[in-house]
C-alpha cells in the first residue's frame, strides 16, 4: 500500500502522481463501461467501488470529495484541451499528447484568451482514456483556465459553486426589474424564444402591431406570455 502523505487533510491538498491518475482513470472508466455514469455523475455503488480499490494501493486517506475533486480536475483539463482542438488552426499531436498550431495561430488566440496559455507547452496524459469518461462533454467558459493538475484543493466544490451563482446573477430575467432599456432587452430575449415555437401566420400578425407598441405588449401581458 502506499504512503498517506499525498493527500493532507490539514493544508486541505492533495499531491496527485502520473501512477494515481492512471489508477483513478483506469477505476473511472470501469465504471463507464459499466454503464454506472449517469448524466456526468457516478452511482453510489461505483463510487464505493472506486473509492475502496484506489485506497488499497495509496492509502486510507483518500476519501470520496478527494477523489470527486480530482475527476473535475480531469474534467477541466479535458475540456480545455478538447475546446482547442476544436478551434481553426489547430491540432494535436497524439504522441505527445499536445494541442499544436502554428506561433501565429496561438499568439492571436492567446490574446483573446489568456487562460489558455499554459496548453501552448503542456501536455495532456491519456487524452483518449478521459475522452471515453467524459465523451462529449461541451466547453464551458469557466473549464478554459490553465489548472494546477498535481496539487488539488480539497474544497473546489465551493468554487464551482460560485460561478454557478455568478451565471445565475446575470440570467436575462433580472432585467425584468431594472430601467426601462433593460426591460426592452429582457422582452427582446424572450421574444427569440418564442419565435421558435410561433407559426408564420402568428409571426405576421406580431409583426404588424409591432415589438414596441403599448398594444402588443397589453396582448402580451393578458395571454400570460410575460
Amino acid at each position: 500500500m502506499g504512503s498517506d502523505q499525498s493527500s493532507n487533510p490539514q493544508t486541505g491538498r492533495t499531491t496527485w502522481t502520473p501512477p494515481m491518475d492512471r489508477l483513478f482513470m483506469g477505476l473511472m472508466a470501469d465504471q463507464v463501461h459499466e454503464g454506472q455514469l449517469l448524466d456526468g455523475q457516478f452511482s453510489k455503488h461505483a463510487w464505493t467501488h472506486i473509492v475502496d480499490n484506489f485506497r488499497k494501493s495509496f492509502g486510507s486517506s483518500f476519501t470520496k470529495d478527494v477523489l470527486k475533486n480530482r475527476m473535475k480536475t480531469l474534467k477541466k483539463n479535458y475540456v480545455a484541451v478538447i475546446t482547442l482542438r476544436g478551434q481553426s488552426g489547430f491540432g494535436w499531436d497524439q504522441s505527445r499528447e499536445v494541442v499544436v498550431a502554428d506561433d501565429v495561430v496561438w499568439d492571436e488566440y492567446i490574446k483573446k484568451h489568456p487562460d489558455v496559455k499554459c496548453w501552448r507547452t503542456k501536455s495532456l496524459p491519456h487524452f483518449d482514456d478521459l475522452a471515453d469518461i467524459f465523451g462529449d462533454n461541451r466547453a464551458n467558459g469557466r473549464y478554459r483556465r490553465c489548472w494546477n493538475d498535481n496539487t488539488v484543493h480539497d474544497d473546489d466544490d465551493q468554487h464551482d459553486r460560485d460561478h454557478e451563482n455568478l451565471e445565475n446573477t446575470q440570467s436575462p430575467d433580472r432585467f425584468t426589474n431594472g430601467t426601462q432599456e433593460q426591460s426592452e432587452n429582457a422582452y427582446a430575449y424572450k421574444d427569440k424564444v418564442e419565435d421558435l415555437h410561433t407559426s408564420d401566420t402568428q409571426k405576421r400578425a406580431r409583426a404588424s402591431i409591432g415589438p414596441n407598441s403599448r398594444s402588443f405588449r397589453k396582448t402580451k401581458k393578458s395571454t400570460g406570455e410575460w
